[in-house]
């Protein structure tokens, strides 16, 4: 005979579970053997049962675990079910007016009114609630939280200024916040996955500019610079911050370089020494500054993939380089005679005329060119002899002295 017969005979029956069938965060009135009456809210921890009861303060009291023998009825006022679709109406409120679209435009659409709604909410509660709905639309396409921060940022910036924001502008100065914001793209607000987790094509007008973001990268990292985007910038095809470190590491050189396309549509690129201002960092840029890899870095940031010494992957094409007075007439010849030849084309200005730089996939559409035109930059002479002449032109206009 085992020793716990005796003693597991002696133990009554508990009897069936009183909350069988019953989910947490059940309501339930549980009406006790002694006369007593529980209201609260269902727990269950470890297979025992607790109540969250109602007592007039703000979090309650816990009562359990309970002995089955002493209730004598339970009775749901509210399932799980109801209690989370009351929570849920009363997170979010009277709908801000519209509706939504579930197309690329539709998404964006409805998201930028939400963001908008939530930024000139006046009292916090509401502000709230809107912010839970403009939740529930990012929810349906995944949105980024660094790109739902920066639609709510961008909206209360809109209210106060009409510029355009950076991360600095967003983050109210403070660096580290700077780093949860992110500018959405198009596609991010696409309802199908697939196109919005695709590699984006890149536009033909970006690949045709010697100078967009995406050919400026390519032609510093080709010439052994280490160029990426700064903590505090973003990259877009009409702007980018970038930060450059020169060959040879941080100690050979950093800057922080600027693009941004202006409203002719041209990309102008700026750079800025990254450092700290001390002696040692000032004899470390003077040092950078006189070298030949600085002259090369401001080249690129002037001509991007039209630099001399650079060849692209896979690119065939003859270039020209000419010194011109009306870069006007370059760009009309072009258009009525080149055609589809021309692959890429720029026009800086400098001190010795316009200097404009044409990629041509025809060899003969190339040797035209050059024929039509006078100034070829071919060596560093011909430029010192353009200089030359320009000196002597401006000396032969000036005035005589009046007698």
């Amino acid at each position: 005979m085992d020793i716990l017969d005796g003693i597991e005979d002696g133990i009554p029956d508990p009897g069936p579970d009183p909350f069988a069938g019953r989910d947490d965060q059940d309501e339930l009135l549980v009406r006790l053997v002694d006369g007593r009456r529980l209201e609260g809210t269902l727990m269950r921890v470890a297979g025992m049962s607790f109540m969250q009861v109602k007592d007039g303060s703000l979090t309650g009291r816990a009562e359990g675990p309970f002995d089955p023998t002493s209730i004598a009825s339970v009775t749901v006022l509210r399932t799980r079910q109801e209690v989370f679709a009351e929570r849920y109406e009363r997170q979010r409120g009277d709908p801000v007016p519209g509706h939504l679209v579930r197309t690329r435009e539709g998404y964006e659409a409805r998201l930028e009114r939400l963001a908008k709604a939530a930024a000139y909410a006046e009292e916090p509660r509401r502000r709230r609630q809107i912010r839970a709905q403009f939740e529930d639309v990012a929810e349906e396409i995944a949105l980024a939280k660094t790109k739902r921060a920066w639609m709510l940022a961008v909206a209360s910036w809109y209210r106060y200024s009409n510029q355009e924001p950076t991360k600095i502008d967003l983050s109210g100065g403070c660096m580290t916040t700077a780093m949860t914001f992110q500018r959405p793209r198009p596609q991010d607000f696409d309802p199908d996955p697939k196109v919005r987790r695709a590699r984006v094509p890149v536009p033909a007008h970006v690949v045709a500019d010697p100078l967009s973001t995406w050919n400026m990268l390519r032609a510093l990292r080709s010439f052994g610079y280490n160029a990426r985007a700064s903590v505090l910038g973003e990259v877009t095809w009409d702007a980018a911050g970038l930060l450059v470190d020169f060959p040879g590491g941080r100690e050979k050189g950093r800057f922080s370089v600027n693009g941004k396309r202006d409203g002719s549509g041209a990309m102008t690129w700026t750079c800025y020494w990254d450092g700290n201002g001390t002696a040692t960092d000032d004899r470390r840029r003077i040092r950078c500054q006189n070298g030949a890899e600085f002259q090369t870095f401001r080249n690129i940031l002037a001509y991007g993939t039209l630099t001399p010494g650079y060849v692209g992957k896979g690119e065939t094409g003859s270039r020209v380089d000419l010194l011109v007075d009306e870069p006007q007439a370059v760009e009309a010849w072009l258009a009525e005679r080149a055609g589809g030849a021309v692959l890429r084309k720029l026009a800086r200005e400098t001190d010795v005329g316009w200097h404009v730089v044409v990629v041509l996939a025809d060899a003969e559409a190339a040797a035209s060119f050059r024929e039509s035109w006078r100034y070829e930059i071919a060596t560093d002479e011909r430029i010192r002899e353009r200089r030359r002449e320009l000196r002597d032109r401006r000396n032969d206009a000036s005035a005589s002295p009046v007698p």
